[in-house]
């Protein structure tokens, strides 16, 4: 089995008509946090049945690289551009391979 890293899975709740604001943001973001060390990729995904509620997914080598990157000046410039599309906070955690099918 492969090192998967650890994954960061954040639910974000988006201000309503704001999805394509939102998005465009978020390619802007992505940029960003995908030049952080440690990281191994970085995607939002849509959810089906309510479009207010993106999911972002991170991978990242270690949780301490997504803490150090937390703590640096990328991250404010990353949050800069998909925050003011939060209609709250985002709730996160990070996880690791359980079993792999």
């Amino acid at each position: 089995m492969a090192d998967d890293g650890i994954y960061e899975i954040a639910q974000l709740h988006i201000t309503p008509g704001q999805k394509e604001a939102f998005l465009a943001a978020a390619e802007k973001a992505l940029a960003v946090i995908g030049a952080a060390p440690g990281c191994r990729g970085a995607k939002f995904f849509d959810c089906v049945e309510e479009e207010t509620e993106p999911v972002f997914f991170v991978n990242w080598d270690r949780v301490e690289d997504h803490s150090a990157f937390r703590e640096s000046e990328a991250f404010a410039e990353y949050r800069s551009h998909i925050s003011p599309y939060f209609a709250e906070l985002p709730t996160a955690r990070h996880y690791e391979l359980g079993v792999d099918a």
